[in-house]
């Protein structure tokens, strides 16, 4: 059965000395990796998805990075696809950050049920 759900990601950079130009490249930069990533599929499951949104900001610890993200893929009705999609993306995002590439970590994933009333009504989250 084909299934869909919207997951919030929140993603921290400890770097709170990082100039704001070189905060948006390292956002976008990781959102063109994790959207290709996305569109590959999941390493498990092959769920495949896209981001649907994406805004960060900076504070006194560094850059928290948040992203709704679309996850859509085949299940067996009985089984939480909740649990397994958020099972999925982590397992994805945990591959991306192990390459070094994004000295980020993971704060937080987990499904977001009001996410069309978020990106519509929030005009921070953009996708370029």
């Amino acid at each position: 059965m084909l299934k869909g759900i919207y997951l919030t990601v929140l993603l921290r950079l400890n770097s709170p000395d990082l100039s704001s130009a070189n905060q948006a490249k390292l956002a976008s930069g990781l959102k063109t990796m994790l959207g290709s990533r996305l569109r590959e599929g999941t390493p498990g499951a092959a769920l495949t998805g896209e981001i649907k949104g994406m805004k960060f900001q900076s504070d006194s610890v560094g850059l928290l990075i948040r992203l709704i993200i679309r996850l859509t893929g085949e299940q067996e009705p009985a089984q939480s696809f909740a649990s397994l999609a958020t099972l999925e993306l982590r397992s994805l995002v945990d591959n991306l950050l192990q390459t070094g590439a994004f000295p980020v970590h993971i704060e937080l994933i987990e499904e977001n049920t009001n996410a069309l009333e978020e990106l519509d009504s929030d005009e921070a989250y953009h996708i370029d």
